[in-house]
């Protein structure tokens, strides 16, 4: 099995201090089973908790969760989950998809989660954060 790091860099976050999924980049242990549609060969994607956290700068790259896999090579990844952003006011806005955009009471965009750039990095058991 290899160990892959989810990054999560936000590329613009004007006004926003805080950008995370409703269920924390730290939900629980899960496991997810697949079967190639092409070879059929079976391979596994656990999510383990305890590494992420909440992005509050624009510019970070910071580590959302690390992947235990096994059977497979990740290339890409697109996060579509619910999200909670938190502008400087205080306000918080439930966003529900990756590719959202949430406009204000002004009419003027307040986040476009589509700013958002993911990288997995492979890594090794004993360079766990």
């Amino acid at each position: 099995m290899a160990y892959y790091a989810l990054f999560v860099e936000v590329v613009e976050m004007e006004g926003i201090i805080r950008l995370q999924p409703v269920r924390g980049f730290d939900a629980t242990a899960t496991a997810y089973f697949f079967a190639c549609k092409n070879c059929s060969a079976l391979g596994s994607v656990a999510l383990l908790p305890g590494y992420g956290k909440p992005l509050d700068s624009m510019g970070e790259k910071g580590l959302a969760m690390i992947l235990k896999i096994s059977g497979y090579v990740p290339i890409d990844c697109h996060m579509v989950c619910d999200w909670i952003v938190t502008k400087v006011s205080g306000e918080s806005f439930h966003v529900n998809d990756a590719g959202s955009r949430v406009y204000g009471t002004d009419g003027k965009e307040v986040v476009n989660l589509n700013k958002l750039k993911f990288s997995v990095n492979k890594i090794k058991k004993f360079d766990l954060p």
